[in-house]
């Protein structure tokens, strides 16, 4: 009943009120800036607090990158503030994926970094490029990077890249960092 008072009411109302009300609600925010402040979650802190653990241990850390377009949205913003922060702290990085669309954006990623970071190639950093089967190679790794990976996404031989002479499996990497939109 009230419900219909209500309705009957609002059908009186002059349109153009109804029009200048939406006009304000629409064209208010473009002359009063609005910030809307992110607070980082429980899981975020954790995190966090994890990657620096990881980064004093003076091991290059492993980031596997497993997203491709359809999810780039949402995974592109978390994977570019774990690149800021393990670059900015001159981190070593191995990275690799095993989604064949994600190779291509990494290598983009990873050309932006070492421009923002003065990076090298080699020696700060290395793309291993794309694997397949994940268990198995992953179970892999933890015995021989080599026996996975002849050489890297350029196509340059593991045993001439100065980051990998110290990186023989899992035990020589610090920690492994999974940003991915599946579930693997």
């Amino acid at each position: 009943m009230r419900l219909l008072l209500l309705l009957s009411k609002i059908q009186k109302v002059d349109r153009r009120y109804i029009f200048l009300g939406i006009f304000l609600a629409v064209a208010v925010p473009f002359f009063i800036p609005v910030e809307f402040a992110a607070k980082p979650g429980a899981e975020t802190r954790r995190f966090d607090n994890e990657l620096a653990v990881i980064m004093q241990k003076e091991k290059p850390i492993l980031i596997d990158i497993d997203f491709g377009p359809q999810t780039m949205a949402e995974m592109e913003p978390m994977l570019r503030g774990v690149l800021d922060r393990v670059f900015a702290s001159r981190q070593k990085v191995v990275f690799l994926t095993f989604m064949t669309e994600a190779a291509s954006p990494v290598r983009e990623y990873l050309v932006e970094m070492e421009k923002k970071y003065n990076l090298r190639y080699g020696s700060d950093y290395v793309f291993l490029g794309y694997a397949s089967a994940y268990a198995y190679t992953m179970n892999g790794l933890g015995k021989s990077f080599k026996a996975y990976f002849h050489s890297d996404d350029r196509g340059t031989p593991i045993e001439r890249l100065p980051l990998m002479q110290g990186v023989r499996s899992l035990k020589d990497i610090g920690g492994i960092i999974n940003i991915a939109s599946n579930s693997f």
